[in-house]
């Protein structure tokens, strides 16, 4: 089995990652109106 911490740094992080492209108010949402300016 994987070291329990290292995955489940993976799963969170992947998570987060999710996460942020998901919300509305994520990450996404504030760097795609930046990139549709330039």
């Amino acid at each position: 089995l994987f070291q329990t911490g290292q995955f489940q740094l993976l799963i969170y992080s992947g998570l987060m990652i999710v996460l942020m492209l998901v919300l509305p108010n994520g990450l996404l949402s504030l760097t795609v109106p930046t990139r549709k300016k330039a």
